[in-house]
């Protein structure tokens, strides 16, 4: 397994959820944190791992775990 880092900023009233390297992104109204684990479903990691690991206020950092295989796809 390997972590992935997710950065959520808080833009126009909305969490936005991204990972460097991919194209998908995902967002919330309510919470960063599940914009990180909605983005974590797309991207196809393990979305009970995401953990809040940095930041504070408009910018924050998740890792998840993901599998070689999900991030040579």
């Amino acid at each position: 397994m390997t972590e992935v880092t997710i950065t959520v900023r808080y833009t126009g009233h909305t969490y936005v959820a991204r990972c460097r390297g991919h194209k998908p992104t995902a967002s919330c109204v309510y919470d960063p944190a599940l914009a990180a684990k909605a983005l974590a479903r797309k991207l196809e990691l393990d979305e009970e791992s995401v953990a809040k690991t940095a930041g504070s206020g408009d910018y924050l950092e998740f890792t998840a775990l993901a599998s070689v295989e999900v991030l040579h796809d």
